[in-house]
Parts: structure tokens; C-alpha cells; sequence
């Protein structure tokens, strides 16, 4: 077996992988992806984990994490997922500055900066 998930592009996961053969399409998957990645029965409009197809073919997914274990990664996963999109929210800041910078202003000069009242 190659050791290669075809979904995450990962050589020898920790955990190995998984291969599930669906007529002509082989499809070799890291234990992570399996329960990431779904597919869907044209027929019957179901969908299924790749891990869960697997399984109903009778073979038991080997190291399959637990509920727990799986909840636990999910977690972790949407929290790394917020991270980077507060990383990605900062540096379109950053670039929005710079562009005002080199605009010579502080950004949008569509309107007077000061206003004056009469007292």
C-alpha cells in the first residue's frame, strides 16, 4: 500500500490509510479524511462519510478514532479554522493600511477629514 490520502495529499499517515474501491475509482484515504470527506449516492441523494461507506462494506476501519476522539479533533479543527481567519482578517487590514498609505492618505478621502460648526 502507497501510504498516500489522495484528499489531503499527506505521504504515510501517522495512523496509515484506508483504500475503498467504488467500481473503477480507488480511492486511499488518511483515517482524518475519512471522516471529513463525504459522498453522495446519485440514486438515493444519501450522504455518507468515506469512513462510513467504508465500514458498510464490512471491513472495520482500522484505528477509526472514537465519538470522543473525533469530537475532540472537530474541535480542534474549527478552532485552528478561526485562528486563520482572524490571521487572514489582519493581514487585509494590514494591506488596506498600506494602501492608504501609498494613496498619501488615511484611506477613504471621499469627505472632509475636519468639519467646521458655527459656535
Amino acid at each position: 500500500m502507497a501510504d498516500h490520502c489522495v484528499f489531503c495529499d499527506y505521504h504515510r499517515p501517522p495512523r496509515g490509510t484506508n483504500m475503498l474501491v467504488l467500481g473503477d475509482q480507488w480511492l486511499e484515504f488518511c483515517s482524518d479524511c475519512g471522516e471529513r470527506e463525504t459522498l453522495t449516492n446519485g440514486e438515493t441523494g444519501e450522504t455518507l462519510c468515506i469512513a462510513d461507506v467504508f465500514e458498510l462494506g464490512g471491513t472495520k476501519l482500522k484505528n477509526r478514532p472514537s465519538p470522543r476522539q473525533r469530537k475532540r479533533m472537530l474541535k480542534q479543527r474549527r478552532k485552528a479554522m478561526g485562528r486563520e481567519a482572524m490571521e487572514l482578517r489582519a493581514i487585509e487590514a494590514r494591506k488596506a493600511a498600506h494602501r492608504a498609505s501609498l494613496k498619501g492618505g488615511l484611506g477613504d478621502n471621499s469627505g472632509p477629514l475636519f468639519s467646521l460648526t458655527p459656535a
